[in-house]
């Protein structure tokens, strides 16, 4: 049986939602085990199942599945494998790296697959968020808990990115990619191998990773909402042409744009909000 979702975005307070923080809560009305590939993602991504027994298997490239009740998924390369026999639903909030840093006082790497909350978080921070999941009747009560871990951690960041590369991230994810790493360096005044150190060190991966995953974010987002020519979207976003949008689209997505838009874009032209099942 396909699984059926409905989606909410939920309302953050306004210092939260200018960070670009976005969480969502997806509950499962149809029943049915849940199967996807979830393509690799420009933002860092929690995920708090609701319910006691719902557990999430997920599986990255060379990494071995684990089940997790609550997970992080870290900016990568590769798309990540995800299922469940029981999905009631979830808490998905998504994090921009340098907020995420804040929050886990760390980087994640996306080769590092899925982490359990309770080890990034540790149990004291982690252990409300997980038993307000639990109580699937009440997701208000979750997202509070999320919104009071974030402005606490935010406040007391000890592991503050640099100003420098707050600019850089932003300057990529505003150009959806098309701006170079050497313009970086020189807009900053650094090295380019000074500005790739420093970026690693603060956000996970290259700059020049994350350029890509800029212009294939947009691309997919595109694919996926309009009715447009693959190859004029391939223009509009910055690849050299229709052959090169398809290859990344395979090794980010794990489909080509023809498939991620046959999977998909029924569900939204029909007003239907499941993205996930």
């Amino acid at each position: 049986m396909p699984t059926t979702w409905t989606v909410q975005r939920q309302i953050l307070p306004p210092e939260l939602a200018r960070l670009g923080v976005d969480v969502m809560t997806y509950r499962n009305i149809g029943g049915g085990s849940y199967r996807s590939v979830e393509p690799a993602a420009i933002d860092v991504v929690v995920v708090i199942g609701f319910g006691n027994d719902s557990r999430w298997r997920i599986a990255a490239p060379s990494k071995p599945a684990g089940s997790h009740r609550a997970f992080a998924a870290g900016l990568g390369m590769r798309p990540l494998a995800a299922g469940s026999e029981r999905p009631f639903g979830c808490l998905e909030i998504r994090l921009p790296p340098t907020v995420a840093r804040a929050l886990f006082r760390t980087t994640i790497s996306g080769s590092d697959g899925a982490i359990d909350l309770d080890t990034l978080l540790g149990q004291r921070a982690a252990g409300p968020l997980i038993d307000s999941a639990a109580e699937e009747s009440d997701p208000q009560r979750l997202v509070a808990e999320v919104v009071r871990l974030l402005a606490c951690r935010l406040a007391d960041d000890s592991t503050h990115v640099r100003s420098e590369i707050q600019w850089a991230w932003r300057r990529i994810v505003q150009s959806a990619g098309r701006i170079s790493v050497r313009r970086l360096a020189d807009e900053i005044g650094w090295s380019e191998r000074h500005l790739a150190g420093r970026f690693r060190n603060d956000i996970g991966l290259a700059p020049k990773a994350a350029t890509r995953l800029a212009r294939f974010s947009l691309a997919y987002r595109r694919v996926i909402a309009s009715a447009d020519p693959l190859a004029s979207i391939a223009a509009d976003t910055g690849f050299s042409d229709q052959s090169h949008m398809n290859r990344e689209f395979k090794a980010l997505s794990g489909a080509s744009p023809a498939a991620v838009r046959r999977a998909l874009l029924p569900d939204v032209f029909t007003g239907n909000q499941d993205l996930r099942g």
